[in-house]
C-alpha cells in the first residue's frame, strides 16, 4: 500500500511539474503576445495622428480647389461677355460699313 501511495504521489508530482512548465510556456508566450499587442497600439497611435494631418491638409487643399474653380468659373463668364460684347461690336461695325458702302454708291 504504501509503494501505491508513493508511486500516486510521484505521478501526482510528475503531473504537477508538467503544468508548472507548461504554465511557465504559456506565460512567455502571453508576455511575447502583449509586447506584439503594445508595437500594434503604438503604429495605430502613429497612423491616426498621421491621418489627421492629411484630413487638416486636405481640408485646406478643398478650399483652395474650391476657390480655383469659383475663379476659372468667374473668367468663362467673362470671356463669354466679351465674346458676346465683340460680336455686337463685329455686328454694328459690319452694319454701320454696308450702309457706308451703299451710301457711297449711289
Amino acid at each position: 500500500m504504501t509503494h501505491d501511495l508513493y508511486q500516486s504521489v510521484g505521478e501526482i508530482k510528475s503531473g504537477l511539474n508538467l503544468l508548472l512548465e507548461a504554465e511557465a510556456r504559456n506565460e512567455e508566450k502571453r508576455r511575447r503576445l502583449y509586447e506584439r499587442v503594445e508595437v500594434v497600439e503604438r503604429q495605430n497611435e502613429r497612423l491616426l495622428d498621421q491621418q489627421e494631418a492629411m484630413k487638416t491638409r486636405l481640408e485646406k487643399a478643398e478650399v483652395m480647389v474650391d476657390e480655383y474653380k469659383r475663379i476659372k468659373q468667374m473668367g468663362r463668364g467673362w470671356m463669354l461677355g466679351a465674346a458676346m460684347f465683340g460680336g455686337g461690336v463685329t455686328l454694328a461695325v459690319s452694319d454701320w460699313i454696308t450702309a457706308a458702302i451703299k451710301a457711297i454708291g449711289r
